[in-house]
């Protein structure tokens, strides 16, 4: 067969290369949901041109018609993958899924069937043939009934996709716009090129330029995926998070109409979105009284501001903020609305409690002042008991009460834990002698079972034999609220005749049943008071629990003379850990940072979430310097202790502490709390990782300023390479600022001499992996390689603004004080002081770490090397006030264990 080739057919085989080229490219991000439909579409396209150009090529009818048959193909394929890839890219997979894809397909499949069989019946062309025009031979065609079916079909799945993503154009901003361009502007030209060529199809000559411009196409998706990020960052995230919170989002413009409702927004509000959007909002939440009035004054009184909502026995906390462009200009508001219902009952507990306490007391002792008058005792004491708001106040003051109503010698408890066990308590009316003779007794009698029996409702009492040295008779009576059995009460006495009038069991039953209902009032007013003082996501104390302690505490110190500590800690970059992990692995940041600061503070010390990322401690009879050691062991423990964001990735947590000691920094709780706030802003405007206290640092200044800085972010990509360095630069970092604060660097200094200490071995990014982490000493030739690295260090750091301080000092912490160091021999004072700093440190660090190719040296040996290379190789000056910082190090060390050991405050 003879082909004719000429620039028509080599235009479609070059948009076929180019769709081919594409379709891998995008292949490469299939992570991303719309990845694989969109490489289809290119593939698809791809064949197309291919086969449409096979056909040009052609110069004889069977040939032409076969090549025809196979681009056929590709045409009948471009609208349900097209349309599966729109439904995935705005996050609709519910129609995109399998079956629906089948299902979209059966047109084309039975086009192919047709298409192939045309010869039998014509469905599809109704003639055939080859013309000669201009020298070429060209493929005409006659279109049947079904080639029109299917055109319009593949047109509708065209245009349905066009649709879906121009819905998602008109609501999303500025970069998923221009995506969606990207998309609809490459698709659109063949799709419209390919409307011209159907309305000409009779004309003589007429070529279908369609699968050319695929090659258009091709060309868009590069510069959406390189310009635009396209499939890198989609819209279908925010939707989906949007969708699936929990808490109720309203969004509105200018104007206060509705724009955007989420699900949960449509459950509270009883309407459907499509019913929202576009209404002014005062219209939509009439039937919600309050509620406009709750986003009014939300709205007014500033963004974050948190205002209260109840709606037929639900609260709600109310939360606006405004909705702003660019340019910083406000477009419009977001209200979100979160159930607090569970909180705020927790508060109201504490009162229903007592007024549920008071009210079953009254209903009790009403029907036993009506059988017998001396219970008025029994009243009276009932009352008493009422009184009592704890559990510890019910069990001592019931059983001094039940001892009087029923002259008794002694009485205790026989108590029911609430994991099960039984426990008799100790009171002061029974001497040790008899509270074990009273033990065994229980132990053994049939009062055992009535007593351990949970579920019981008899409240009948028991009465029992013994010869027990102070007591002859008890009586047990069992402790019954509400259908449940709390325990026995037990009292004894020596007179033989005791219990032996029914009057005496009744008012023990009476008495038993008055403790029982308190006891259980009184278990749920802690319950509750306890959920209303406690963070329902780290179990710490929360900002009113804190407070109420704290105040106590303060009290107690201005009456005993005695100090107390306060360190206020905030997480470093918490809103980044939100931002790049979602809010999920946020909340699971404040829970271990709950877990560290719980486990490594002593048990006298009370820790909060005071809100937000903000923790809270306060330190019982602790000056300045032991705060600022415990503070030092809780950084310590975070160091030690990286967060793993899941099972391939750890991120070290950072916090900044502010201390302040009563009363040297303040008289009141007010003071006091003002003060370690202070000192914490003071903290966070160095950077992070800081502890500040008001007589001054702790000495021991941070490794690192935030976990999602541009500086963390070098040394990761170090760590990702070779852990061994980003370790190292972590310890010449530690080790460079504690000799800083001996040679009164100023703060500017210090802080340039932070960041060249944790990117001075930066450079090895640009070092083969194969030398980097050789497990065996270097040959000289990789030796040169490995010198290498200040140079390229030197390089990388310069991308970094107004940072020329830090420059000279990565650039020279290999030059040598006799001028035989690299790269540009410098010797003496020729040397950048920071450099001379950072050479000591990292011999220092080399010299103690371990490698796999050898043992690092022990503390005294590296001492002992440092003092030896001190004039040749490093400044003996500073080599002098390192070794005096490490002697001051150890003893510091030894004194932190000793204040831990000893249970010191």
């Amino acid at each position: 067969m003879a082909w004719q080739f000429g620039p028509r057919v080599y235009i479609m085989l070059a948009a076929a290369a180019i769709s081919f080229t594409v379709a891998a490219f995008t292949l490469r991000r299939r992570q991303a949901p719309a990845s694989v439909p969109l490489a289809a579409v290119n593939f698809v396209g791809g064949y197309w041109a291919l086969t449409a150009g096979l056909e040009l090529a052609s110069s004889s009818l069977g040939a032409a018609f076969l090549f025809h048959k196979l681009s056929f193909l590709g045409m009948a394929a471009i609208g349900p993958i097209w349309w599966a890839f729109a439904a995935r890219y705005v996050g609709s997979d519910q129609w995109a899924t399998r079956n629906k894809f089948v299902a979209l397909s059966i047109i084309p499949f039975v086009t192919q069937v047709l298409l192939w069989t045309n010869q039998y019946h014509g469905l599809v062309f109704e003639s055939l043939s080859m013309e000669l025009s201009e020298g070429r031979f060209y493929f005409l065609k006659e279109p049947a009934l079904w080639w029109w079916i299917d055109t319009v079909y593949t047109y509708a799945l065209l245009i349905g996709g066009f649709l879906v993503l121009c819905r998602l154009f008109r609501r999303e901003p500025g970069l998923y716009r221009r995506q969606i361009m990207a998309l609809v502007g490459g698709l659109l030209v063949p799709f419209l090129a390919d409307a011209v060529y159907v309305a000409g199809l009779q004309g003589q000559g007429t070529i279908d330029w369609a699968p050319a411009f695929f090659a258009w196409v091709g060309v868009t998706f590069y510069w959406g995926f390189t310009r635009y990020r396209l499939l890198d960052v989609t819209p279908v995230a925010r939707e989906f998070v949007a969708k699936h919170m929990g808490d109720a989002l309203i969004v509105t413009d200018t104007e206060d109409r509705t724009t955007y409702v989420n699900p949960a927004g449509e459950r509270l509000l009883g309407m459907k979105s499509k019913t929202i959007v576009g209404r002014p909002l005062r219209e939509i939440v009439a039937h919600n009284p309050g509620l406009f009035d709750l986003y009014d004054r939300a709205r007014s009184a500033g963004d974050g501001t948190s205002q209260e909502w109840e709606r037929s026995g639900a609260y709600y906390d109310g939360r606006v903020s405004a909705l702003r462009d660019g340019i910083g200009r406000v477009r419009g508001t977001i209200l979100v609305l979160r159930d607090i219902s569970d909180r705020k009952t927790a508060e109201l507990a504490l009162e229903v409690a007592h007024h549920d306490l008071e009210d079953r007391v009254m209903e009790r002792t009403a029907e036993l002042a009506a059988e017998k008058e001396h219970l008025a005792q029994l009243n009276t004491a009932a009352m008493e008991i009422a009184r009592c708001v704890t559990s510890t106040d019910v069990l001592t003051t019931g059983v001094r009460l039940a001892c009087d109503t029923v002259t008794a010698d002694a009485g205790t408890l026989w108590m029911r834990s609430r994991e099960g066990g039984m426990t008799l308590l100790r009171t002061d009316t029974l001497s040790y002698a008899s509270w074990q003779t009273l033990r065994a007794l229980l132990e053994t009698s049939p009062a055992k079972d009535m007593a351990s029996d949970m579920a019981s409702a008899d409240t009948s009492p028991m009465r029992l034999e013994t010869c027990g040295p102070d007591f002859q008779k008890v009586i047990v009576a069992p402790l019954v609220s509400r259908g449940t059995n709390l325990g026995a009460l037990c009292l004894v006495s020596s007179d033989p005749d005791f219990g032996g009038r029914s009057e005496t069991l009744l008012l023990a039953g009476a008495a038993a049943s008055q403790i029982a209902v308190a006891l259980e009032n009184a278990r749920r007013y802690e319950d509750a008071q306890f959920l209303a003082e406690r963070d329902s996501l780290t179990r710490l104390l929360n900002h009113r629990g804190f407070s109420r302690r704290y105040e106590q505490q303060i009290t107690h110190s201005a009456g005993s003379h005695t100090v107390s500590g306060l360190i206020m800690i905030d997480v470093d970059n918490f809103k980044l850990f939100n931002d790049a992990y979602g809010h999920v692995v946020g909340d699971r940041v404040l829970q271990e940072v709950s877990r560290i600061l719980s486990t490594t503070l002593r048990p006298s010390d009370t820790v909060a979430r005071y809100g937000g990322d903000e923790f809270i401690a306060l330190l019982p009879d602790t000056d300045a310097e032991t705060a600022v050691l415990l503070a030092e062991s809780v950084r310590k423990a975070l160091r030690d202790n990286p967060f793993a964001v899941d099972d391939h990735r750890s991120v070290p947590l950072k916090m900044s502490y502010g201390i302040a000691v009563f009363p040297h920094d303040g008289t009141t709780p007010a003071e006091l709390l003002a003060a370690a706030d202070t000192n914490l802003y003071r903290s966070k405007g160095r950077g992070g990782d800081y502890i500040t206290a008001s007589g001054g640092d702790s000495g021991r200044h941070p490794v690192g300023a935030g976990s999602f800085s541009v500086l963390d972010g070098l040394v990761t990509m170090v760590d990702n390479k070779d852990h061994y360095t980003r370790r190292h630069s972590e310890d010449v970092t530690e080790y460079a600022l504690a000799l800083a604060s001996r040679l009164d660097l100023s703060v500017e200094t210090e802080r340039s001499l932070r960041v060249a200490a944790l990117l001075h071995d930066v450079g090895k990014l640009g070092v083969p992996d194969h030398i980097l982490r050789k497990p065996a000493a270097l040959s000289d030739a990789e030796f040169e390689v490995i010198k290498n690295h200040v140079t390229l260090g030197e390089l990388v750091i310069q991308g970094i603004p107004n940072q020329e301080e830090v420059i000279e000092a990565v650039s020279s912490h290999h030059e040598r004080i006799d001028g035989k160091g690299y790269p540009r021999g410098l010797k003496g004072t020729e040397i950048p002081l920071l450099g001379r700093i950072l050479a000591v440190t990292d011999a220092y660090s080399a010299m103690t770490t371990d490698r796999p190719y050898r043992k690092g040296l022990s503390p005294e040996k590296a001492r002992a090397e440092l003092r030896h290379v001190a004039g040749t190789q490093l400044d003996p000056h500073i080599v002098e006030v390192f070794l005096t910082v490490l002697e001051d190090s150890e003893v510091a060390d030894e004194a932190r264990a000793v204040v831990f050991a000893s249970g010191r405050r």
